[in-house]
């Protein structure tokens, strides 16, 4: 997300209901990845490399015996 930079403006008293610009826009919340994978070493493998990279919020989640579903963000 990049810094939004406004325009100098005269020193004005604010109105009592105006908000500062970081409380009416919410950052949105990151997007799930997924991969779906077949052996636990992929699972094991594909954790290992997110932890490496520094992604705390992972899930794995076993959908059958022979299917696994690893999520992150």
């Amino acid at each position: 997300m990049t810094d939004l930079v406004l325009p100098a403006l005269p020193a004005t008293e604010p109105a009592a209901d105006t908000l500062p610009l970081a409380a009416a826009t919410p950052a949105p919340a990151a997007a799930w990845q997924v991969a779906t994978l077949t052996t636990l070493r992929e699972v094991e493998e594909l954790l290992d490399m997110l932890e490496a990279h520094g992604v705390a919020e992972r899930e794995v989640v076993v959908l059958r015996n022979d299917r696994f579903t690893v999520r992150w963000r």
